[in-house]
């Protein structure tokens, strides 16, 4: 059966104003939870940072995703090892590459896809992530190229 879950994202919470007030992370997870969202975007190339993220979402029983922004196929292997450790909802790649040619992205969507797959990481839900949400510009272009493996 099909659930929609609706995330925050985090760093879409940050303010930066210029007098550089912020909210402190607890006072965004306190947000996030008390407006009833499901879970919430969580960048997960900073360990320390998802680590003490998801134990609060955890812990209210709240689900995530770990986002990454990777410009070389082997900067997903770090965020896959903290997704082993730490589960999630799945990975949400956004590349942080500019291709000007189709045939420029191939490599990219080939090398996430082999590294989903053969990680075949145990998420928070209980069934595999192999799955890469990939909101960028070139990967629609290739929308066809499913990156689910």
């Amino acid at each position: 059966m099909q659930k929609l879950l609706v995330y925050q994202s985090l760093w879409a919470m940050e303010r930066r104003r210029p007098d550089g007030l912020e909210w402190t992370l607890p006072e965004k997870l306190e947000m996030i939870r008390g407006a009833g969202f499901d879970g919430a975007g969580v960048r997960f190339f900073d360990y320390k940072y998802a680590k003490e993220v998801t134990s609060f979402l955890r812990a209210h029983a709240m689900t995530w995703q770990a986002q990454c922004y990777p410009k070389t196929v082997d900067d997903l292997k770090p965020i896959i090892e903290h997704v082993k450790e730490l589960g999630a909802d799945h990975i949400n790649l956004q590349p942080d590459v500019r291709p000007y040619r189709v045939e420029d992205c191939i490599p990219y969507i080939e090398g996430w896809r082999r590294l989903a797959h053969d990680a075949r990481v145990p998420p928070i839900s209980g069934e595999p992530v192999t799955t890469l949400a990939v909101p960028s510009l070139f990967m629609l272009t290739v929308a066809a190229f499913v990156l689910v493996a």
